[in-house]
C-alpha cells in the first residue's frame, strides 16, 4: 500500500554520507529528514507523521531486524532494505510505541555460497555554501567614525589611522584566520559473504573519518561499526540466526567549540590576532575573546565525547512438521551502550595593549582551570516469542 515504502541499500550508500538518517532524506514522501547542525559526526532527525506533541518525542519506532536501536548505528553498506510504516494500520501490530509510526531495518545476509569480498568508499571534500561578507579594517573604521559623530563624539580612528586600514596594514579578517576553505571527509566498508548450504555468514567492517572547517583541526568524528549475521541450519526447519554489531565513535572539539562563529562575528577587523603583534599576548578583539586563539584546543582545553556500543540477538526458527505453514520464533537480544564524556576547560586569558604606558592588561580570562568527566551505561535485554501461520489470514504474537 501507500502507506508502507521501501528502499533499497543502493539508494542510501550512493549518497555519500556519514550517517545513516540523513541518506533518507528525499528518499521517502511525507517523512521529513532535518539536519539541525553541519557539525562532524551530526545525525538527523526523523518525523513521520508530523510533530505529534511539543513535550514528548516525536521521532518514529526504528526496529533493527526485529529488534529496537538506533539507525545510526548501522553502517549504510550493511543494510540491505529500509520500510517505512507510515499509517496507524500498517504499524498496528506494534502498538502504541508506533505512533509516530515505524522504520524497519533489515541488514545484509549471505545470499550465496560462493566466497564473496566487496569494498565501498569515498574520499570527499566539504565546505560552508553560505557566509556573510564581513567589512574589512577600513569599512568599519570609516563607519565606526560616523556612528561616534552622529552621537557627539569625536572620531576614533585618525586620518592616518584609515589610510593604514584602506592599504590593509593593521587589519585582520578573521573568518580566514580561522575557517579553512575544505574539510576531508573519507569512508571505507569491507564485507564478507559466504558459506555452505548449511551455514552463511555475513561480515561487514566500516569506518568513518570526517574533519571539521576549522583550520586548528581540532574539531573531528571518527566512527568504526562492526557487523556479522551468521545463520545455520542445525536439521531440517530448524534454524539459529545469531547476530553480533558495535560501534565506537569518538567527538573531539575545542572546549569553546559552540560560540566561536558568534566570536568571529564580533571580532573587530581593526584588532590583530596578537596584542601589538607580540606572540606571547593574545588580543582580545572583541565581547567573545580571539577566534583563532579560542579554536586551539592547546589553548582553551577539549570536549571529548566517546560512545561504545554493542548489540547482539540469537533467534531460534522452527517450522513445525507437522502443520504445514506453522513456524515458531524465539528471539533473545541484549544492548549495552555507554557514554563517556572528558570536558578540559584550560585557564587562559588575553590582552588589549595600551601605548601610553607600554603595558598588556588582562581584558579577556577564565581563571580556573575546570575538569568534568561523566559515564553512563545503558542495557537493555529483550525477548520475543512468536508463531505464524503463513496459510491463513491472521497470525498471533505471544
Amino acid at each position: 500500500t501507500g502507506a508502507v515504502q521501501s528502499i533499497s541499500s543502493q539508494d542510501l550508500t550512493k549518497r555519500n554520507l556519514s550517517s545513516s538518517s540523513q541518506a533518507l532524506q528525499g528518499l521517502i514522501p511525507g517523512m521529513v529528514v532535518t539536519q539541525s547542525s553541519g557539525a562532524p559526526g551530526a545525525t538527523a532527525s526523523i518525523q513521520i507523521r508530523g510533530t505529534g506533541s511539543i513535550n514528548s518525542n516525536s521521532e518514529p519506532l526504528v526496529l533493527i531486524d526485529g529488534v529496537e536501536g538506533d539507525m545510526n548505528s548501522v553502517d549504510m553498506n550493511a543494510i540491505e532494505s529500509v520500510s517505512v510504516l507510515k499509517d496507524a494500520a500498517s504499524a498496528s501490530i506494534y502498538g502504541s510505541r508506533a505512533s509516530n509510526g515505524v522504520i524497519l531495518v533489515t541488514t545484509k545476509r549471505a545470499k550465496e555460497n560462493k566466497l564473496s569480498v566487496s569494498y565501498n568508499g569515498y574520499v570527499g571534500i566539504q565546505n560552508i555554501t553560505r557566509y556573510p561578507e564581513f567589512y574589512d579594517g577600513y569599512e568599519y573604521a570609516m563607519l565606526y567614525n560616523e556612528a561616534q559623530q552622529n552621537i557627539g563624539v569625536a572620531a576614533p580612528y585618525s586620518a592616518e589611522q584609515l589610510e593604514q586600514y584602506r592599504q590593509g596594514i593593521g587589519t585582520t579578517d578573521w573568518y580566514d584566520e580561522v575557517i579553512r576553505k575544505t574539510a576531508p571527509s573519507t569512508y571505507h566498508n569491507l564485507s564478507v559473504s559466504g558459506g555452505s548450504e548449511k551455514v552463511k555468514y555475513y561480515f561487514s567492517l566500516g569506518m568513518t573519518d570526517q574533519e571539521g572547517i576549522y583550520k586548528s583541526k581540532d574539531y573531528n568524528y571518527r566512527k568504526y561499526n562492526v557487523r556479522s549475521n551468521i545463520s545455520a541450519e542445525i536439521v531440517k526447519g530448524f534454524t539459529v540466526d545469531l547476530q553480533l554489531s558495535g560501534r565506537l565513535d569518538t567527538r573531539n572539539k575545542f572546549y569553546e567549540a559552540e560560540p566561536i562563529t558568534r566570536s568571529i562575528q564580533m571580532a573587530r577587523p581593526t584588532y590583530s590576532v596578537y596584542a601589538n603583534d607580540n606572540t606571547e599576548y593574545w588580543s582580545n578583539p572583541g565581547d567573545k575573546g580571539n577566534p583563532l586563539h579560542l579554536s586551539d584546543i592547546d589553548n582553551v582545553g577539549y570536549d571529548r565525547r566517546d560512545r561504545r556500543v554493542f548489540n547482539g540477538s540469537i533467534a531460534f526458527n522452527w517450522e513445525v512438521p507437522w502443520l504445514k505453514g506453522l513456524s515458531a520464533k524465539a528471539l533473545f537480544s541484549y544492548d549495552y551502550n555507554n557514554y563517556y564524556s572528558r570536558e578540559w576547560y584550560k585557564e587562559y586569558k588575553e590582552y588589549t595593549y595600551d601605548a601610553t604606558s607600554d603595558s598588556y592588561n588582562v581584558s579577556g580570562t577564565h581563571s580556573i582551570s575546570e575538569l568534568t568527566a561523566r559515564n553512563e551505561n545503558y542495557f537493555r535485554p529483550n525477548g520475543q516469542i512468536s508463531l505464524n501461520y503463513s496459510n491463513s489470514s491472521f497470525g498471533f504474537r505471544l
